[in-house]
Formats: C-alpha cells, sequence, structure tokens
C-alpha cells in the first residue's frame, strides 16, 4: 500500500524538502505570482531526484490574452503604469524566452541539467471551465 501523502504549507522560495526527495514538481499557474521567481525555481530544481521531472504551466502572454490587454491599457490611462503593471506582472512567463531564461540560471547545490535551455516549451491550447455546486429548484 503507498503512502497517500501529506498537505504542507510554505514558501514557494524555501521548500522544507531535502534535496532530491520527488520524482516530479509542477507549478500550475503559480510561478508567475511568486515574488522571488528564480528562487522558487531553484528550490523545484533543488527537492528533484536525478532524472525528476519538472512542469510548469503559465499564463500566456499579455499580447495573446486580449482581454486582458485592453484592461491593462485602461488601468494605464485611468490609474496609472504602475497599477496596470499589477496585472500585467502574471502574464511576463508567457514569453517562452522569459521563462526558458528563468530556468535556464544556474542552481544550487547543484545545476539544470544539460539539454534545459532546449526544453519543450509550447502553448497548449484549452478551454476554461468552472465547478458548480448542486443545482437548487428554488428560483434565484
Amino acid at each position: 500500500m503507498r503512502d497517500s501523502g501529506q498537505l504542507t504549507s510554505s514558501a514557494a522560495e524555501a521548500l522544507p524538502f531535502d534535496c532530491e526527495s520527488f520524482d516530479a514538481a509542477v507549478s500550475q499557474f503559480g510561478l508567475m505570482l511568486f515574488d522571488d521567481k528564480k528562487a522558487a525555481t531553484t528550490e523545484m530544481w533543488r527537492v528533484l531526484r536525478p532524472g525528476g521531472r519538472l512542469a510548469i504551466a503559465v499564463w500566456d502572454s499579455l499580447d495573446n490574452s486580449p482581454g486582458y490587454a485592453s484592461l491593462a491599457f485602461l488601468l494605464t490611462r485611468v490609474f496609472g503604469a504602475s497599477t496596470a503593471a499589477l496585472l500585467q506582472a502574471p502574464f511576463t512567463l508567457g514569453d517562452p524566452h522569459a521563462l526558458g531564461s528563468l530556468l535556464a540560471a544556474r542552481c544550487r547545490p547543484r545545476t539544470i541539467p544539460p539539454g534545459l535551455a532546449s526544453a519543450n516549451a509550447r502553448d497548449i491550447q484549452g478551454t476554461e471551465a468552472a465547478l458548480e455546486g448542486p443545482t437548487s429548484s428554488r428560483p434565484l
């Protein structure tokens, strides 16, 4: 019987796990919101065993998100660039070069495996889904 795991809460930039203790690390739409993205990716690599897999999903660039781009433009005009920058920040890693540069940086205590610079950065088209609660026969 396999251990079902344990939920642990911590800062992504300082994971409370031993080096090389996981087969996989995943960040699903979180990395772009971390304060120190380089420290977070360094920690993900640190806790991976040799040959482990790292998967990161980020939002696409603002150029490919026209609704948010329009909102950012409006925020700039109404509230200024610093306010708009708060909305724009999560979209910065949608540029494959930005994400690749972040991952290609050297890590301690070991370096990122050779060949990572040519890692698979690709767009995956999908749809959004919303979860709804149980339906009610009462009118709203």
